[in-house]
Formats: C-alpha cells, structure tokens, sequence
C-alpha cells in the first residue's frame, strides 16, 4: 500500500491493516529502510518489512541472564542451586540492524562501529535493532512493557507521519492510532461533511469544535492526495482529509506526560459523540471471540480517575496472563531459552501444567491483528521447540507471548497470579502479568455490561 492509500485506510475504518510505505524524497533514508504504519505510529521497518526498535542502554554479545534458582531434580521446590550461563545474549535476542560495506551516513541517519568492525545503522543518535518476537511485518512484540508506568526497554523505532502537513502528527488513542495535532489533541470529522452541500459548523457546534486552520499560503506537492484544503463561507481556511474538513474537540486536553487515554470526545473511555468521527490511521485491535473482558476485584484495584482496571479474561472471566523476565533487560521466553527458566518459575512440569493453563485456540482460529495471534506450543514446556514427529498445541498469544490462566484464580476479577515466581533475588527469574485490556475495547456500553454482569 502506498502513502496515497495510508489514510483511506484509517477512513474506511480498516485500520487493521499494515504495510511498508513510501516516503517522499525530503525524508532521506538507506536503502532497503521504509516506513511502517503500526499501533504505536509510523514506524521504521527494514527491507523484510520487520518493525526496528531502540533501547534504553546497549546490547552486546557478552550481555546475558544468569539465573539463580532453587531446583530439585524432580522439578520441586528445594534442592540445589542452578546457574544458567548458556543463555542467548542480547544480541542473540535483539539483532543489530547492520549497514553494509561502505554505507555512508545519510539525514538522521549514522554509523556507529562496534569492536569486530561492523558498521550499525543509528537514527538521531538511536543505534537500531529487530526483535526475534517478531514473526510478521507489522508485529511490534518486543515493545510491549511487562509493567504499567515501568516503561519500556525497548520501544518502535519512531519515524515521520510522510505525507502530512507540517504539525501533524499520530498519537495513540482509546480508539486506535488517530491523526493529531502537534500538542497532542485528536483531529475529527463529521459524518455528514461525506455529502455534497452539508451546512458548515456554525453555531453551537461551533461553540464545541474548532476547524483546523490551514495556512494562506499552501504548497500541496509533498502530501499524500488524500489531503486537501476546505474554503470556508467567512473566508478562512481548512484542512481536509479524505475531502473531509478536520476539527479539534473543544474540551479534549492536550498530551502530556503518561498516555492515559483520556484523549477523545473529552474524557476518559467516554463513548463518542453522534455524528462525529476520530479521524483514524489505523483502527485499535478488537480481540478474538473466546476472550471476554473482566474488571479486577478489589479496592485497589482502579487506574487513574477513578476507574476499574479492565483485563482480558478467558470465556469462564479468568483472568488472562503472559510471562515476562521483569529482574532482567532480556526476556527468557522464547522459544529455545534454557527451559530452567520455567521450571524455577513454577516449579516443575507437572507442577507448571497444573497450575498455569494456555489458553487454547478454537480449531482453524486465526490471528485478528498484529496483536492477537495463535501460537504453536510443546504440551508439555511452553518454551521447549515442538518434538519432531509430535504435534504441539495452538494457543492464543498476546503482543507473541502464549496467554495462560491460573489455577488459583477462582472467580471472575481474581488476579492471585500476579507476581508470580519462586523467590525475590533471584536474577532474570519470570513473573506473570495480568494483561490489561487496550484502551479501546473500554469505551462505552461493553465496558459497562461486564461490569454490571459481575456485580
């Protein structure tokens, strides 16, 4: 899909889908390096159309996790200590995106030699690296942070909105990836401006929704097509996108700081506003059919302003899990990690098959999005490689990680898995993590009715 198709994407609303793009020539680039459209905005993506990432710190071959666990040789608790010095080093889990022989520096983009000699492609002062939890153009996995407010050890290799007017940008929204202001405020259309002759915002519309200005003096040459500029009846000036003219929501509030999805139609997860549309890149995942949403139990258990956290639950309102390493910079689950890893973290095979469940994938389910995916599993070690000759099991696997439930959950809203793991010390160990739900699937009246079914 090209540039010119990028915003009839988001206006068909058919946001789910992706692609490499093409950027104009005043976005100077290596070859083989597009820009991506992806859940978290324009993203870099290397010539396979892989999704490329920076990191906080730096990754070197000598970078691993060690692990000091107890383990007995039955897979119970006890026993001796086990220190895991095999493991994939960061480079293994994170390859470097190299430049070729005699690559020269170009716009933002720079070399940066590592001690073997080899050249790493740098953008603004950034070096770039893939993920092998990536499997798909488009999967942006090795971005998903393992706790709320922890930040992210790795995050999208941020590129250009090309092909837009200066100022505008996309910002992640409650509804998807919107276009945006430069402070952050979500831009809109009306659904009867698609009709010829549709009366202007005057009024108390007007009172509620700004035109987006467009200057006097345009030049249309390095926009997509889908741009264009209204003429108003008081002789002012309006950005328009899919011929329709764009609007600022009077009471949203500027980004600042934390995302906290409180960024369209004026409040937190509020519902829309009839006859008005956000104007969307690319729409927010929907999540498959056997997966339900669940509000937390507990007091304490509410986000910012107030609000319930919302999961996402198996079909029974069990709360749903991924693993992650939070002790350590590099994940120890993937598939081929030392398989010591799960072992300590549950305490052996048959301990670990009882007590965290994958949550299995209906027959000839498929992937809804570059989010939610079926995953092929051993039955037995979720991150042992599949026995020639036996077949694994599919499961469903959120943001690339398989998705389980736990045995000790016993009603809807439980969360008792959280932070679970043998031992507090113990370096690079995994803990499980209940998945909050993506801000979109909290608008509005589905929200409400899992929470009034749970009262």
């Amino acid at each position: 899909m090209t540039l010119k198709r990028l915003s009839t994407c988001g206006l068909l609303l058919l946001g789910v889908c992706w692609s490499a793009l093409s950027a104009p020539s005043e976005v100077p680039m290596p070859a083989g390096i597009s820009i991506g459209l992806t859940l978290e905005g324009p993203t870099f993506v290397d010539a396979n159309g892989m999704t490329l990432y920076t990191m906080r710190g730096s990754c070197t071959p000598d970078r691993r996790i060690v692990i000091q666990q107890p383990v007995s040789n039955d897979g119970d608790l006890g026993g001796y200590s086990v220190t895991v010095n095999g493991a994939r080093s960061c480079l293994d889990k994170r390859p470097p995106l190299l430049a070729p022989s005699g690559a020269k520096p170009i716009g933002k983009w720079t070399l940066q030699q590592a001690a073997d000699g080899t050249s790493q492609w740098a953008y603004a002062g950034k070096l770039l690296y893939r993920s092998i939890k990536d499997k798909a153009p488009g999967d942006i996995n090795a971005s998903y942070p393992t706790r709320i407010g922890r930040g992210r050890e790795m995050s999208v290799a941020q590129a250009p909105l090309v092909g837009a007017p200066a100022g505008i940008t996309a910002i992640e929204t409650a509804r998807g990836l919107a276009l945006a202001t430069h402070s952050g405020k979500a831009l809109y259309f009306r659904d009867q401006d698609a009709s010829a002759g549709a009366a202007e915002c005057r009024g108390e519309c007007a009172h509620r929704w700004e035109p987006l200005a467009a200057p006097a003096i345009v030049s249309t040459d390095a926009l997509s097509s889908d741009w264009s500029v209204a003429s108003r009846k008081d002789g002012a000036r309006q950005w328009a996108w899919g011929g329709r003219p764009l609007y600022i929501y009077m009471y949203d509030s500027p980004r600042h700081g934390e995302q906290f999805w409180n960024d369209t139609f004026g409040g937190t997860w509020e519902e829309g506003i009839p006859g008005w549309q956000v104007a969307l890149l690319k729409r927010a995942p929907e999540h498959p059919a056997d997966v339900v949403l669940q509000a937390l139990s507990g007091e304490n258990e509410v986000q910012n302003f107030g609000l319930p956290k919302i999961v996402y639950a198996d079909s029974k309102g069990m709360t749903l899990y991924t693993m992650h390493c939070p002790l350590e910079d590099i994940d120890c689950d993937d598939v081929g990690d030392d398989p010591r890893y799960w072992l300590s973290f549950c305490g052996g095979e048959q301990r670990c098959n009882k007590t965290w469940r994958p949550l299995r994938a209906p027959s000839k389910a498929k992937s809804t999005d570059g989010i939610w995916s079926v995953v092929v599993i051993n039955a037995s070690h979720p991150w042992r490689p599949v026995e020639s000759g036996r077949p694994g099991i599919e499961v469903w696997a959120y943001r690339g990680r398989p998705v389980f439930t736990y045995a000790f959950d016993v009603r809807p809203g439980d969360y008792n898995g959280d932070d679970h793991g043998f031992g507090t010390t113990g370096s690079g160990q995994m803990q499980a993590r209940p998945i909050l739900a993506y801000a979109a699937q909290k608008v509005g009246k589905p929200v409400l009715a899992n929470l009034e079914r749970k009262r």
